[in-house]
């Protein structure tokens, strides 16, 4: 008999958590573990058409910003589905989940943390201190397994002493190693990009969010541009702050050297056949998995301070926010050949372990 796990997250689009779960969701034996998920948006998400055609469900749980009315909601959820395990990736907000996992009588709970948010946090006010406060409060009451996927990220949701509790655990995310073979390597892509032949490609994927600081990139492109006119820019990747982004490459008369690409479910071939070298000055992470998919397509990543060490396969930079160290590291791109050992089987057999243990 298999366990029936169900994730809990706020939709199925193109990010770095989602890309993960489907890769998980692809190498996993049915007969063993039947992932499903617990969604809050309604609208068709990027990957549901995938999820359906694997023979998986998705279960739609009304969001509200009343806990006591979106508590009713999951736990009518919960009690329809029946899952043996429930993984949260709602980061502080699992702590709720897994109470109204803990009231269904679900014995194994699991929280997730994907990212280190300490730094946005500094911000908050008094009250969403608390609220975050008490949401940890409630993972540590009731949360079986504390999983994150770097010590940062582990530090923020569980504590600068997460090693000394029991159940708090550190596994980096994996990813389908066999997709980055250079057999994979489209040779007419760059052409389909309208980029000239002698292009040195910088590349980036992630959503258009603050965290990913794409604000930083434009201006560093910028003076790039300047030293060296072969190179151009590709942005993959959607979100709320394109149209923002857009207008910045347009006022920088920097239209014709960038490409957005929208969202694509051919990353692999892109870093592959495209991209030259890799950039993420990212604001925060809590991995940050993208850079290391990069190095398994042999590309140098170059990365902000603020992604954690662990993505570093050794192939990676973690240089300071600094245009002018950021363009000077460009500059030198070097990719020597690499083996990354991140795999996504890693990963199968860890959370097999973990979905079949009795509480």
């Amino acid at each position: 008999m298999s366990k029936k796990v169900v994730h809990v997250l706020g939709a199925m689009n193109a990010g770095g958590v989602e890309a993960w779960l489907m890769t998980l969701l692809r190498n996993t034996d049915k007969g063993l573990i039947n992932h499903e998920f617990i969604v809050h948006h309604k609208e068709k998400a990027f990957y549901d058409d995938e999820i359906y055609s694997l023979g998986s469900q998705i279960h739609y749980c009304q969001y509200s910003a009343n806990p006591f009315v979106y508590a009713l909601n999951l736990f009518r959820a919960f009690k329809k589905i029946n899952p043996d395990i429930v993984h949260s990736h709602v980061h502080a907000f699992s702590g709720l989940v897994l109470l109204v996992a803990y009231l269904c009588g679900i014995k194994n709970r699991i929280s997730h943390c994907h990212s280190d948010t300490r730094l946005k946090e500094k911000n908050n006010s008094f009250i969403r201190k608390c609220y975050f406060s008490f949401m940890k409060f409630l993972i540590s009451m009731f949360a079986t397994t504390r999983i994150a996927v770097s010590s940062l990220a582990a530090e923020n949701l569980y504590g600068i002493k997460w090693k000394t509790k029991k159940n708090c655990v550190v596994i980096p995310c994996g990813i389908d190693i066999s997709k980055y073979d250079p057999k994979y390597k489209n040779v007419n892509m760059r052409k389909d990009f309208g980029l000239p032949d002698n292009a040195f490609v910088i590349g980036h994927v992630g959503r258009f969010e603050e965290p990913k600081n794409h604000r930083f990139l434009i201006d560093m492109f910028f003076e790039l541009r300047k030293t060296n006119q072969k190179a151009y820019l590709v942005l993959v990747g959607d979100g709320t702050l394109k149209a923002e982004i857009e207008k910045k490459v347009e006022d920088l008369d920097l239209t014709p050297y960038v490409i957005f690409t929208g969202l694509r479910k051919d990353v692999p071939v892109i870093m592959l056949s495209v991209f030259d070298v890799f950039v993420f000055p990212s604001l925060w992470e809590g991995l940050g998995l993208v850079a290391v998919e990069a190095q398994a397509a042999n590309l140098l990543s170059i990365v902000s301070e603020n992604v954690p060490v662990e993505v570093n396969c050794g192939n990676c930079i973690h240089i300071k926010l600094s245009i002018e160290e950021w363009v000077e590291n460009i500059s030198k791109v070097k990719n020597p050949n690499i083996e990354v050992d991140f795999s996504i089987y890693d990963n199968v057999l860890f959370f097999n372990k973990i979905y079949s243990m009795d509480f």
